[in-house]
């Protein structure tokens, strides 16, 4: 998202046998922004930072979608996650072009809140409270910095809006 080359062809090109140079890729592009990768998962994470399969249906899924975002999954409203199995429902991939790391933070935020999942326990909740931190909306965590915050991050008493209608719509409403 930050450089304009799609990774998945650049690697086919290198494992047929092919050079940077030929690929256009002697010299790397500049990266324009910034980039945030969420992956939402039919799971809970535990106190102590363990992660615990959830299982269920989805009764309801829709996507955010929007300038700058793009959200790659196969789950749709049936669809039943096995949880002896990888638990990823979707990745939501945040672009921003802005020069600061916050507005990448701030679309990445938004987009979670936009997301409706029903019907299985996910993740959300716990990547929201991340998307809040400040040291991760300063840009100053690790990789065990989940682990280390667990308790922090999986807090159910923090309040997130709710960006996508909740109600049932009346199918006969508005005609006449």
């Amino acid at each position: 998202e930050v450089t304009g080359v799609d990774l998945v062809r650049l690697q086919l090109d290198l494992a047929a046998g092919r050079a940077l140079a030929e690929v256009g890729l002697e010299e790397p592009p500049a990266p324009r922004g910034h980039a945030i990768q969420l992956r939402v998962n039919a799971e809970t994470l535990g106190s102590d930072g363990r992660t615990l399969p959830a299982s269920g249906t989805l009764a309801a899924f829709e996507p955010p979608t929007g300038p700058g975002l793009r959200t790659d999954t196969a789950a749709h409203v049936g669809y039943t996650p096995n949880p002896a199995f990888d638990s990823l429902l979707a990745k939501l991939v945040v672009h921003s072009s802005a020069p600061g790391f916050a507005d990448a933070v701030r679309r990445a935020y938004r987009a979670l809140c936009e997301l409706r999942i029903e019907g299985v326990e996910t993740n959300v909740p716990l990547l929201l409270n991340l998307l809040r931190h400040p040291a991760f909306r300063e840009g100053l965590v690790t990789t065990g910095f989940v682990e280390e915050h667990a308790a922090e991050l999986v807090r159910s008493d923090a309040e997130h809006a709710h960006l996508y209608f909740e109600g049932e719509l009346d199918a006969g409403a508005g005609r006449s």
